[in-house]
């Protein structure tokens, strides 16, 4: 009877379980490095959504979308959708000079709309649009399926970062368009039931096949069913749904409900009882996410302004940003939360006193704005409480911490 071989993995002393699922075998020396480096991360402008998210830059050390990502970004018209896409694709590109980030505009193309976020040439460039299915110009794609095509020769480079597609619910099928002789469908042609759920199917099995670095990023809609109005009434969870059917929800890996309410002032004008509109009350909810668990249903608050709103004598509101989210006032608020509850010492975090008094690091300051100014001015502070903030960011939303007496931080605001 001949004698069985030996296999030379055990006269190494190495496990043949372990060799045969050896990491090396599975990626090149170069994209080793950076899953051993780990995933980079990066803010998306808002820091309470991301601390929900619970991923760390292992370079920069700040919280946000980890690369390598699937996202369904949701919700009604107006609720701050694509604002959140711009403030992401900007906080890439300044993250490296050498990150580019493509952007699929199939409602409308949005290059113009990045003039007003003073960005250099050279930022400008490492912005891609992909501009389809409008067919404006003879450069603009006529399918979905050319851009997919175009996409996935572009995320085999690792420099390419995050690709968006505004937005999911204007995507026309070829089907769509044109019938199977190449002719153009008139508008009373039926399209084939879940055509654009099967082509974003395909879409995104092939986007995780040929992906190296990229995010991505899919804005969606939230529409009323038909027969919300006429059904019984246990069926109102039914009320709303997303376009692109049910496969998105299972491929994404994050999923962020957008809602808005309005903030509005009254005005000086006596002959009027309209409103001004400042800005929104962002409330941003993790329905689902697959990477830090238990993080699905925690809620992102803040404020986004459209303006200043300045008058002589008179400010309509406490933002010392500006215009956008409210970046340092969300610092200020959840770096005193965590002080106050107890994990960051009061000499290094900050802490609210009577008569109005902020103690920030040992340094006081009488008065919200002045306390907001303190933190803008000082690049240094503004970073140390960043840090101290994202250091404790389990802290902050742990419902079994035994410190946690009141609700958690999502309330604080």
């Amino acid at each position: 009877m001949a004698k069985k071989k030996k296999d030379d993995s055990e006269d190494n002393g190495v496990d043949p379980l372990d060799a045969l699922f050896a990491k090396e075998t599975f990626a090149d020396p170069i994209e080793m490095a950076e899953l051993q480096a780990g995933y980079r991360v990066f803010s998306t402008g808002f820091p309470h959504l991301d601390m929900t998210m619970g991923f760390r830059d292992p370079i920069l050390f700040n919280m946000g979308a980890p690369e390598r990502s699937v996202f369904e970004s949701f919700g009604d018209n107006s609720s701050l959708k694509t604002a959140l896409k711009e403030n992401l694709t900007i906080n890439i590109i300044r993250t490296d000079p050498t990150f580019v980030v493509l952007v699929m505009d199939i409602e409308e193309s949005t290059a113009r709309r990045w003039d007003s976020y003073n960005l250099t040439p050279q930022e400008k460039r490492r912005i891609k649009h992909i501009n389809c299915c409008n067919g404006n110009t003879d450069d603009d794609l006529k399918t979905f399926e050319d851009a997919c095509s175009l996409v996935f020769e572009a995320v085999k480079d690792r420099r390419v970062k995050a690709v968006f597609i505004d937005s999911v619910a204007a995507i026309p099928t070829q089907e769509l368009l044109m019938d199977a002789n190449g002719n153009t469908r008139s508008l009373t042609d039926n399209e084939k039931m879940g055509a654009r759920a099967t082509m974003l199917g395909k879409f995104i099995r092939k986007f995780h096949a040929v992906n190296r670095c990229a995010i991505l990023w899919m804005i969606n809609q939230t529409t009323e069913a038909i027969t919300t109005g006429f059904s019984h009434p246990q069926n109102a969870r039914y009320a709303k749904k997303t376009t692109g059917g049910r496969f998105m929800e299972f491929a994404s890996q994050i999923r962020i409900e957008h809602k808005v309410t309005p903030i509005e002032t009254e005005t000086d004008n006596e002959l009027s009882e309209a409103k001004l509109l400042l800005g929104w009350n962002a409330s941003f909810r993790l329905m689902k996410n697959k990477f830090c668990n238990p993080t699905s249903g925690r809620t992102a608050k803040g404020k986004f302004y459209f303006s200043d709103f300045t008058e002589v004598g008179k400010k309509f509101h406490d933002s010392i940003d500006g215009v956008g989210f409210d970046k340092t006032n969300q610092i200020l608020m959840i770096t005193e939360y965590l002080t106050r509850k107890g994990f960051i010492k009061p000499e290094e975090g900050v802490e609210k006193k009577a008569g109005g008094n902020w103690a920030i690091q040992g340094h006081n300051e009488k008065g919200l704005l002045p306390a907001l100014s303190y933190i803008k001015e000082n690049p240094d502070v503004k970073h140390k409480l960043e840090m101290l903030m994202y250091d404790n960011a389990n802290n902050a939303f742990s419902p079994l911490s035994p410190k946690d007496e009141e609700p958690p931080i999502e309330t604080i605001f």
